[in-house]
């Protein structure tokens, strides 16, 4: 005679390698202990908040399968890659926020393929809490709504930044890189307040490329470059663009680039690149 105990309260919402767990934290857990890559499932919607420290070598991906997340994964330390797949994603927690870099170090994070959304035009899908130090952040192939950043920063965030094949709508910004080194936004279509907000970021580079974008703010141009915290830092950052692009119902070359552009403060500096030009000499 054989039988087995049955947890009849038990309610899977993840699931990995064919083992399911009650919750997503014990799931990411479990993958944590070994080098490897590793695929976990949501099985139903998702609202924890819960600390993370992902060790190196750890390469996981949250397949949504079409669920939705309202919690918040506060990355403590790590390194590795964390990505999330065909979710819905609403940061709709008390911090309004879904992923928080909140250490010097942190895995690469990617959202590709997701539905991003909030109500009243507030949160951020990605956080910048602490100066991250050796991350990249990639949100692609997905689209957003009525949220106030996809990445935004406040004392640093990622060293990388990338926004590629997006939809965003009813947006206040779509991004607010602080202190990334590298950012690009390419074959994106928007619609908000302003577009990109940039601080701090000495010698960083900002490639836009094939963008349709509509702001609806009064006097603010599109990019914005905001003072630095202390001192009379001079800030070169490099801008890009290219293609045709739309700003405010009126098309845009590189040609007149000059309407895209704010300066908040003397002392900052930028510097157009027109990636069309071929050297001859």
């Amino acid at each position: 005679l054989l039988y087995e105990i049955v947890d009849l309260n038990f309610v899977p919402v993840a699931s990995m390698n064919g083992v399911q767990y009650g919750t997503l934290a014990e799931a990411l857990t479990e993958a944590n202990k070994a080098a490897g890559e590793y695929t976990i499932t949501l099985l139903a919607d998702n609202a924890e908040e819960f600390e993370f420290a992902q060790n190196a070598d750890v390469n996981i991906t949250i397949a949504g399968e079409g669920k939705t997340f309202t919690g918040k994964i506060t990355l403590n330390a790590g390194a590795g890659s964390l990505t999330i797949t065909d979710a819905t994603l609403t940061p709709s927690n008390a911090d309004a926020k879904t992923i928080v870099l909140n250490a010097s170090t942190a895995p690469n994070v990617t959202i590709d393929g997701c539905t991003m959304k909030n109500t009243g035009t507030k949160g951020a899908i990605v956080w910048g809490q602490a100066s991250t130090t050796n991350n990249k952040v990639v949100i692609k192939n997905s689209t957003a709504s009525h949220l106030q950043y996809l990445v935004g920063t406040n004392q640093g965030g990622c060293v990388e930044m990338v926004v590629e094949n997006v939809a965003a709508t009813d947006m206040a910004y779509l991004i607010r890189p602080m202190k990334a080194t590298k950012v690009t936004v390419k074959d994106v279509t928007y619609t908000g307040l302003t577009f990109i907000q940039v601080k701090n970021s000495l010698g960083s580079t900002l490639a836009i490329e094939n963008v349709n974008v509509t702001t609806t703010h009064a006097s603010m141009p599109p990019v914005t470059m905001m003072a630095p915290d202390t001192g009379n830092i001079t800030v070169n950052y490099t801008i890009t663009l290219k293609g045709e692009n739309v700003v405010n119902g009126a098309e845009m070359t590189v040609d007149t680039e000059a309407a895209w552009f704010a300066t908040a403060a003397d002392g900052l500096l930028y510097e157009i690149v027109d990636l069309n030009f071929v050297p001859v000499a």
